[in-house]
């Protein structure tokens, strides 16, 4: 598992939640995130949600009882399990993707905010990642074999979610009010802990596993990339986008768009 530290720390920089505010991470995993946003945030409250009990259960182990975090099991592709307006900001990295009802997910986000409550909504798109390797055609098949693995937890699989997040947003008008932003995760070391190194050594071979590639392409790409490792021209990127923006109060709806950037 590659270790998130850039991407949590870009994406909380991204977040100015007032002191004694409530934070919800939609898709919070093993609430990594939380625990970071917790020590930047010291005084506030957070709540993650996930389907996966595994994750949310190591979370709920390292946050040790610790009364300003929460955790629930749950799948969001149901709907939010708070009450109206109870939180001051809402992180999603990485989830609408795998989920069917995103129209749905994105009324529930704005109901569960408070009046003056916002939103950081971000997807990596999986067709921008980049790896410095010699065959071309090769890496072309990797790629488009791994962003179009539909996993059997997914309810849906769209590898381009990142660039359509922002037509997403707009198919429910009214909502939010916000701005994109780009952020380019990208690495020239190949060691444990990277997303790079993840990728190859975890991902693409289960991959192989579940036979979307075969054995010998994943051993050539591997090679591949180890070679640009041996000559000191390794690179790995990918592109995240994210929408930050605000809720628009229901006396607002239909006088503001999604597209307004404020």
């Amino acid at each position: 598992m590659y270790d998130k530290t850039a991407l949590i720390d870009h994406l909380l920089t991204l977040v100015d939640l007032q002191p004694s505010g409530a934070l919800l991470d939609v898709g919070c995993g093993d609430g990594q995130m939380l625990f970071a946003a917790s020590n930047v945030f010291g005084s506030s409250s957070f709540f993650g949600i996930d389907m996966m009990p595994a994750p949310i259960q190591r979370a709920e182990s390292l946050s040790r009882g610790e009364s300003r975090l929460s955790f629930v099991i749950h799948d969001v592709d149901e709907g939010l399990p708070c009450p109206d307006g109870a939180f001051d900001y809402i992180l999603c990295c990485n989830v609408l993707e795998c989920i069917k009802r995103k129209e749905y997910l994105l009324r529930e986000m704005h109901r569960v905010l408070n009046a003056a409550g916002k939103v950081v909504i971000s997807h990596f798109d999986y067709d921008t990642i980049v790896f410095n390797v010699t065959n071309r055609d090769g890496y072309r098949k990797i790629l488009h074999a791994y962003s179009d693995w539909k996993q059997p937890w997914m309810g849906e699989c769209d590898p381009w979610t990142g660039r359509k997040l922002w037509g997403i947003l707009n198919r429910v008008p009214g909502l939010f009010v916000g701005e994109m932003k780009s952020f380019v995760l990208h690495e020239t070391e190949y060691r444990e802990g990277a997303k790079g190194y993840s990728f190859v050594k975890e991902e693409l071979r289960d991959l192989v596993k579940h036979g979307a590639i075969a054995p010998q392409e994943y051993e050539a790409f591997s090679a591949d990339v180890e070679n640009a490792v041996r000559n000191n021209e390794f690179f790995f990127s990918i592109n995240l986008y994210t929408f930050v923006g605000r809720k628009v109060e229901s006396r607002a709806c239909g006088s503001e768009s999604t597209t307004t950037s404020r």
